[in-house]
């Protein structure tokens, strides 16, 4: 799809699937919540992001999400 940035602009920190709505997404480890919010509209912008943070100190981001959903203990 197309996408927001400005002509020439080249910096992006993520990697976009495009999925259909309820498609279920998992960690490739152990996290736990770090942070959650529903970003403003900004032509683009994050929409619903969720933070996590592994174990190892790594984070995870996993945001332009319409809904907020967050099953817990499942594998």
């Amino acid at each position: 799809k197309g996408h927001y940035h400005r002509a020439g602009y080249t910096v992006h920190l993520g990697v976009d699937f495009n999925v259909p709505a309820g498609f279920r997404v998992a960690l490739p480890t152990n996290a736990i919540l770090f942070h959650s919010e529903k970003d403003r509209d900004f032509h683009g912008g994050w929409g619903g992001k969720l933070i996590f943070r592994a174990e190892s100190g790594i984070f995870f981001v996993i945001g332009h999400l319409k809904d907020i959903v967050i099953e817990t203990g499942k594998s």
